[in-house]
């Protein structure tokens, strides 16, 4: 609809802002006081987390691993930021930097940048809108940060950063994607994919003939190291397939 009707499209991404920050809001609530019961799930996090060399933030940055999303939050970095502090004692700014290495690289734009992630202030939004709650201020400038569809450039330097990884890529994991047509054929994999890169693809939701006939074609060039299941969210998927992250 917003791509349609231009005069809809800054309020539209206000309101779209607003009900990402409340979804990360509720993450860091208990499961009984939370404002909406759908809202991203971390829980595989920790298997990413174990899968790090943790020895030190070196070693946490030099992991061989490039995190693609198309998502606006920033649940991820949040997350991983939070724990690299703990274990390393370091600073939001230090733990950042780290992170940059590895990602994520958001390719539609995000909700603004967590504390750390910038120098410019005005473009840093706590994450849930923390310390104080979501403001107005928060929302606008959550809003001004990310790109609907029709918005994004594939030549931007994000998609360039992204090919380039997955050109160098080994493995490429498929995580909670919607694998429609024009996100798949903005990564230009037949262009940048080798043809030994191995697939795996979590399909959380698709049945087993949406797999065969939606999925899989756009993919067969490469081989498929493991496909989950529909009802098989990405901690089952990782707890089947423990050596796409090893």
């Amino acid at each position: 609809m917003l791509e349609l009707r231009g005069r809809l499209v800054a309020p539209g991404k206000a309101l779209m802002a607003r009900m990402l920050l409340v979804c990360e809001q509720n993450m860091l609530r208990p499961p009984d006081d939370r404002e909406v019961t759908r809202y991203p799930d971390a829980m595989w996090y920790e298997n990413l987390w174990d899968a790090f060399d943790l020895r030190s933030l070196d070693s946490f940055s030099a992991t061989p691993l490039t995190v693609v999303t198309f998502n606006y939050d920033r649940s991820l970095e949040y997350h991983l930021v939070r724990a690299l502090r703990v274990r390393f004692e370091a600073s939001d700014k230090e733990c950042a930097e780290a992170l940059d290495s590895i990602g994520p690289i958001h390719l539609h734009g995000q909700l603004g940048f967590l504390p750390g992630f910038s120098e410019d202030a005005g473009k840093v939004v706590g994450f849930g809108g923390l310390p104080g709650g979501i403001t107005a201020v928060d929302c606008i400038r959550a809003a001004q940060a990310i790109k609907i569809l029709h918005e994004a450039n594939p030549s931007d330097d994000a998609f360039a950063r992204a090919q380039s990884a997955i050109a160098a890529a080994e493995r490429v994991i498929f995580l909670g994607f919607g694998y429609a047509r024009k996100n798949v054929e903005r990564l230009r994999l037949d262009a940048c994919m080798r043809l030994t890169t191995k697939l795996y693809l979590c399909v959380t939701g698709y049945t087993e003939q949406q797999l065969r006939t939606h999925i899989l074609p756009a993919l067969n060039r490469w081989p498929t190291a493991g496909a989950g299941t529909k009802n098989e969210d990405i901690v089952q998927f990782f707890h089947r397939f423990p050596e796409a992250l090893l």
